[in-house]
């Protein structure tokens, strides 16, 4: 390129990009007063993400709570938590849709390419069931 022609100008949303990425932040940014970010990172990364967390706690709270008597308030709470328990049980199952259509594109892929392969990761993985 002709040095006349190289320009250090970035017009609006282009140029260099900046940006810390790593999920440590997070976990870094929580304050003493509230919480402790070790702890957090290590429950996180260890014992269970936090939707697992809350998911755990509505499939619980959704066992027992047929068995109250509610006011109409906590009613339409509880509808309001169905449809969300709802959504993200769809969501799961389209991931895990997706993810099988994935699989099988990739196999099949193998298959066509290398099919001598393709059988002895079909062989393997039987063997590990």
């Amino acid at each position: 390129m002709l040095p006349w022609l190289q320009s250090n100008i970035n017009f609006p949303l282009s140029g260099d990009v900046n940006q810390r990425i790593e999920p440590d932040w997070f976990f870094g940014s929580i304050g003493a007063e509230v919480g402790d970010g070790e702890i957090e990172r290590e429950v996180f990364q260890k014992v269970a993400s936090y939707g697992r967390q809350i998911g755990v706690l509505t499939d619980v709270l959704l066992s027992i709570i047929d068995q109250l008597d509610l006011d109409e308030g906590r009613i339409d709470a509880l509808a309001a938590l169905k449809t969300l328990h709802a959504r993200v049980a769809e969501v799961k199952a389209s991931k895990k849709e997706r993810l099988q259509e994935r699989a099988r594109a990739l196999l099949d892929k193998l298959e066509k390419s290398d099919a001598e392969a393709f059988k002895q990761l079909i062989d393997d993985y039987s063997a590990r069931r």
